[in-house]
């Protein structure tokens, strides 16, 4: 969970360009655990943007470099608060989708409801 809350905040402060702090966990989805001498791979991205607040979605995989076999580990959604130099929320940019995979996952969400 440290590395994620790593990877989610380097996330959060790319996209807002200013310091973060977790705000909340939501859900961690654990399917498969990562063996000692496994490789940990986590990828984080914006899934929304909201006032002060960014919402985090990661997904987690596990590699067997001797079997070479990769497998999903876990998910998880993690909010972050963009700070000012006091420690105060500020507002983050807007989400704008560039990629046309950016496009197809917010696309996918908004018909999920999500």
């Amino acid at each position: 969970m440290y590395w994620m809350d790593i990877a989610a905040a380097l996330s959060a402060q790319k996209h807002c360009n200013t310091a973060v702090v977790t705000a909340s966990v939501d859900n961690i989805s654990f399917e498969s655990p990562i063996r000692l001498g496994n490789v940990v791979h986590i990828q984080a991205r914006i899934s929304d943007a909201f006032n002060t607040s960014m919402e985090i979605y990661l997904k987690v995989w596990g590699e067997d470099l001797k079997k070479q076999h990769k497998y999903k580990s876990n998910e998880a959604y993690f909010t972050f608060v963009a700070l000012d130099a006091n420690d105060k929320p500020i507002p983050v940019p807007t989400l704008i989708p560039e990629t046309e995979e950016e496009k197809n996952y917010l696309m996918e969400r908004c018909v999920a409801g999500k």
